[in-house]
């Protein structure tokens, strides 16, 4: 989930990105490395996008924001979604009836129903998971090797993250879960596109992500089977 990143340092160079993407457009400097269509101006509308294109702007513009958060911060969210999945776990679960009904409507087989599946006993797994992951150390500032020049010149490869994270998975609630608390962790926008089979209970799932850390909501995106993770507050 995250990147190493070879630079050269000659002494402590503070810098800060300015702007990021808006609901209503791009914002007057842009992040560093941003590429937007060349008839984009800071006056366009994302609405004028598709919906995939707007939360992949979106996330890009949140990156920029969830990359430099401190650890503490993190966990702290981390923390909070594993109680809001336990606080949440009958909301949850009857969401994924309806996926599980539709299901066996269709036909499906038991295993995949059963990868399908969430019960209390899962759900509060899940929510274990969340805070082993906010008990791992944090990736972001790591020095993987480095050396000093003879001219004095300090080189260092240190893991950054990576930006946004794209995760095409199916039948498998479970990893909206797992995978918004990983990019959270290492400090990466994501954007999630489950499958259709799955569509209430990711975006019940989704829901009690963005309740838990104060994201702002938006609108599933109509060519996606499920909202993009608020591990993001780029599709938010």
């Amino acid at each position: 989930m995250f990147r190493s990143a070879s630079r050269v340092r000659s002494g402590s160079v503070p810098g800060r990105v300015q702007g990021y993407v808006s609901e209503c457009g791009i914002r007057e400097g842009c992040p560093q490395g941003c590429q937007y269509p060349a008839d984009m101006t800071s006056l366009t509308p994302l609405d004028n996008l598709s919906p995939v294109t707007r939360a992949a702007y979106r996330a890009r513009g949140a990156a920029a924001e969830i990359a430099p958060l401190p650890r503490a911060a993190k966990d702290e969210a981390l923390l909070a979604i594993a109680d809001a999945l336990e606080v949440r776990t009958a909301e949850i679960v009857e969401a994924n009836a309806v996926d599980i009904a539709k299901a066996r409507e269709a036909g499906t087989s038991e295993a995949i129903v059963d990868r399908l599946t969430l019960t209390p006993e899962r759900v509060r797994a899940i929510a274990a998971d969340v805070r082993d992951v906010a008990a791992l150390p944090d990736p972001v500032g790591e020095v993987v090797r480095g050396s000093t020049l003879p001219n004095g010149i300090d080189l260092r490869q240190v893991r950054v993250p990576l930006g946004v994270v794209g995760i095409i998975y199916e039948a498998r609630p479970n990893v909206t879960v797992d995978a918004a608390a990983l990019c959270l962790k290492s400090g990466n926008a994501v954007l999630l596109r489950g499958s259709s089979s799955a569509y209430a209970s990711n975006n019940a799932l989704v829901t009690v992500l963005r309740d838990a850390v104060g994201a702002p909501a938006c609108p599933p995106t109509p060519s996606s089977s499920s909202p993009a993770s608020p591990a993001s507050r780029s599709a938010s």
